[in-house]
């Protein structure tokens, strides 16, 4: 049996694990942003290890052991969160977050410590990890401590970033060492127990020199690991596989309130823009799908265009250029996509509606959309972070591959457009050639949105078609843009469209108006991103009356009719046609935050209370047994009962008279040898007067004197212990499988 290590070798064990849970938990660096996970990992690493050592060295077991480690988690636990918020509502967000953290943190968007409640997760696990391989090293089983030390580098990772970084190689084999160095040195212990001590005189020097070994080990095999190239790939994560918190399919796409926005709302101050310049662009939406109907954003083969929630400290992306703020006031704006500099890197909104949590936005990483499902009110302000940087020239891009990068699908596209695509490139095989000759040809057309020359809104299948057959092209940024994209795409150019606004339209680059509504094309090219292509005819270029004629009554809409309507989209108040208030989803509507209270402590209060009403009733069965030595028996097995709730358990096999001794001494103001000797007389004389009702009498005056000269923690502890409880089912257990003889 491996002997239990001195003090001073217990604590070098100890913070040798400390060390490997900590290098477990540096991939939470990376989701994190800064060192704020690490330092919460490390907090609950070294609170596990503390309920492990004072577990251990009381002899507790697995129940008590959990229930302390679960009181240290709530009373530790809102020091996380004090920092941002009052001790009151660090509490209820420490109990929140142990139901919800592990979900809510795969759905934000990292950096995730732009969230208070994040932290719960890194010292919740390391807390865990922590208890279990501090007892597995405190029973001697130092290689079993290895599997809860993994196991928090593996939610470490799970719950990470996509991105490998930290060196994840070096973390395992530092891991991996420090084991081999804990297994080492208790294996030297336990044969340094067996040795003589003439043979150990020179123990202390032995051990010098393995811990500078091990110290050498640990130094090299970390130093390989960083040395080693890494593969730059991305590793698996639990948050590319998540669920997303909000499906942009569930809105209508905002391409659709291209028309309106021109002829409806061309007058009607939308936002006032501060800090922008002529060339700023504010973009609501990217959509790179198209199903024959709408252009929205879809899922890709290779990346899911999902929607994460925003912190009041996220960041959207990290984007070159000088810092340029900008504040976007909205006035009559009230939409759910939410209005940003093309170049933005970080944003927050400020409203006169927003909750204790603040309003939650929404972003999609890919697509860089945010939404704000209660959508944008008067008096919104949106505070931006932008990086100003020019539109690379036709002459730069020359010597720019364009990217490949995966985009949503499309179907259900016009035979025309592919055909007009090919006709306006010809023999041109130069992708950026390509796209040049495409914009021309669109800018070479006619402008029309309906108010004075007839135009036929949307931009389905059925009107990009007769727009492609029509002697000339003639149309708004809506179709225009789409064809554009269509056309990219039949040429495997990667394309998608961006609609938002231009303030210069109307050359008043402060004021946004509907008349500034703008869609465009966005093509990637290589280390500089996505650059934006104008594909609409200047708004100056109407169609003669002939010609629009001609296009306003296409033929292939009956010819070719549009696939069936799917499930219609959920519209925002704004333009679904009607008064009514905006009903949230159903999804929206969340349990109260006491609910999830009463989830986590009611099992705590739950525990306790059910103990001490088993032991009541266990009390009362005793008392009421029909024979009166039973009676006599049971008022004898109260009181070993709680001697044992109180640390003072009988050994096995002990007579009475030698467990009233024993008590006695313990319990000297009690006079149990005359309770026992009181007790064997009913026993074992049938003669004795009474029926037990005496002796049960004195247990209630003996039960108290017990605890007299305790402390109240003392006498709380005996009286919510469940070790007596334990004992009474497994005697009862044994009872009913002895065979009764006659």
């Amino acid at each position: 049996m491996t002997p239990t290590p001195s003090t001073r070798g217990a604590a070098a064990e100890y913070g040798l694990l400390l060390v490997l849970l900590v290098i477990a938990s540096t991939p939470f660096v990376p989701v994190f942003g800064t060192f704020e996970g690490l330092v919460a990992a490390a907090a609950g690493a070294c609170a596990g290890l503390a309920v492990a050592w004072a577990t251990q060295r009381r002899r507790l077991g697995a129940a008590p052991t959990t229930a302390i480690a679960l009181a240290v988690h709530l009373c530790l636990g809102p020091l996380l969160h004090i920092r941002w918020e009052p001790l009151p509502d660090a509490v209820l967000t420490n109990l929140t977050a142990t139901v919800t953290v592990w979900k809510d943190f795969l759905t934000v968007a990292p950096p995730v410590s732009s969230f208070n409640s994040m932290t719960a997760l890194p010292w919740i696990a390391a807390l865990s990890c922590g208890l279990l391989a501090g007892r597995a090293v405190s029973a001697g089983r130092p290689l079993a401590a290895g599997i809860p030390v993994i196991a928090l580098l593996g939610v470490a990772i799970l719950w990470g970033t996509p991105a490998a970084a930290w060196h994840p190689s070096a973390a395992g084999a530092a891991i991996a060492c420090g084991l081999l160095v804990l297994w080492r040195r208790r294996r030297d212990a336990s044969a340094e127990g067996l040795r003589s001590p003439a043979a150990s005189a020179g123990r202390s020097r032995r051990a010098l020199r393995s811990a500078v070994a091990a110290g050498w080990v640990l130094v090299l095999a970390s130093g390989i690991a960083l040395a080693l190239p890494s593969s730059g790939a991305d590793r698996f994560a639990l948050r590319q596989h998540a669920v997303p918190p909000l499906n942009f399919a569930e809105y209508a796409t905002p391409l659709a309130l291209t028309r309106a926005f021109e002829t409806d709302l061309a007058k009607t101050t939308l936002m006032t823009l501060d800090g922008g310049d002529d060339s700023t662009r504010l973009r609501i939406a990217t959509m790179d799908s198209y199903d024959g109907l709408n252009a929205t954003i879809g899922a890709r083969d290779a990346v899911e265009a999902r929607f994460q929630l925003l912190g009041p400290r996220s960041s959207l992306a990290d984007r070159p250029g000088e810092p340029a703020p900008v504040a976007i006031t909205v006035e009559d704006y009230a939409f759910p996509w939410v209005p940003t500099v093309v170049s933005t890197a970080s944003l927050r909104l400020d409203s006169a509606r927003e909750a204790p949590d603040g309003l939650p936005l929404y972003y999609d990483p890919v697509s860089e959309t945010v939404l704000v499902p209660e959508g944008t009110a008067t008096g919104d302000v949106i505070t931006e972070d932008a990086r100003v940087s020019a539109v690379p020239t036709p002459t730069r891009l020359e010597s720019v591959p364009i990217s490949a990068v995966p985009l949503g699908p499309v179907s259900e596209v016009p035979p025309a457009v592919s055909a007009l695509a090919t006709k306006i490139v010809g023999s041109e095989s130069n992708p950026l050639r390509q796209v040049l000759a495409l914009q021309q040809a669109l800018t070479s057309g006619y402008y029309a949105d309906g108010t004075t020359t007839p135009s036929l809104p949307g931009h389905g299948a059925a009107r990009l078609s007769s727009m492609a057959q029509a002697d000339s092209l003639i149309g708004d940024d809506e179709q225009y843009a789409t064809l554009m994209m269509l056309m990219c795409r039949s040429l495997d150019i990667p394309a998608r469209i961006a609609m938002g606004f231009v303030p210069a339209t109307d050359s008043d680059p402060s004021t946004v108006t509907g008349e500034d509504v703008h869609a465009w094309v966005e093509i990637p090219f290589t280390d500089l991103g996505w650059v934006p292509f104008d594909v609409t005819p200047r708004r100056d270029r109407v169609p003669q009356q002939q010609t629009t004629q001609k296009v306003s009554n296409p033929e292939p809409q009956v010819l070719q009719p549009p696939p069936p309507p799917k499930d219609p989209a959920r519209l925002p108040p704004a333009y679904d046609g009607g008064d009514e208030e905006w009903e949230q989803p159903d999804e929206d509507r969340r349990p109260s935050r006491w609910l999830l209270v009463v989830a986590v402590c009611g099992p705590v209060l739950l525990i306790p209370l059910l103990v001490v009403a088993a032991k009541a009733l266990r009390r009362s069965t005793r008392r009421r047994r029909p024979d009166p030595v039973d009676r006599a028996l049971g008022a004898w097995e109260e009181i070993v009962d709680e001697a044992r709730d109180f640390g003072c358990a009988p050994p096995a096999g002990a007579t009475r008279r030698e467990t009233a001794a024993l008590l006695d001494s313990v319990f000297s103001a009690c006079d149990l040898k005359a309770f026992g000797d009181a007790v064997d007389e009913r026993v074992f004389s049938r003669c004795a007067a009474g029926d037990g009702r005496d002796l049960w009498e004195s247990v209630a005056v003996i039960l108290p004197s017990m605890g007299a000269g305790r402390s109240r923690a003392a006498r709380l502890r005996a009286l919510l212990c469940p070790r007596s409880l334990v004992d009474f089912v497994r005697t009862a257990r044994r009872a009913a499988k002895t065979p009764k003889i006659g």
